[in-house]
């Protein structure tokens, strides 16, 4: 039996994001980790979330279905990648790629950490 023609999705998107599409729903893992500490809060991290194992046949219908104006693919938030260059290609544009959604600075919010 011949394995499945899949690939990894990478999503820059803060949160994990519910695609449909052919009557299947695959949920993208969004660009956060949880905190090792706590075990439960998220924070955002710098680069992708990846999610493995999609069904590349189902990942091209998906994109037919929300047509290439879908904010998140057309600026590369979101893309498919065959699965072994995946973390390759999602470190690469981490770089370069923005959502819109990335967590601001101090200095961009406009304020000043006290010192303690």
């Amino acid at each position: 039996m011949a394995a499945a023609n899949t690939v990894t999705v990478c999503s820059k998107l803060p949160w994990d994001f519910v695609a449909e599409a052919g009557g299947k729903s695959v949920t993208f893992a969004g660009a956060k980790a949880i905190d090792p500490i706590d075990g439960k809060s998220a924070y955002l991290t710098a680069g992708y979330g990846l999610t493995p194992g999609v069904d590349a046949e189902w990942f091209d219908l998906w994109q037919k279905e929300v047509t290439p104006d879908f904010g998140p693919l057309k600026n590369m938030s979101i893309f498919a990648e065959a699965t072994p260059k995946a973390a390759d290609a999602a470190k690469e544009l981490a770089k370069s790629v923005k959502s819109g959604l990335e967590q601001k600075t101090d200095k961009e919010v406009g304020v000043e950490a006290a010192k303690e």
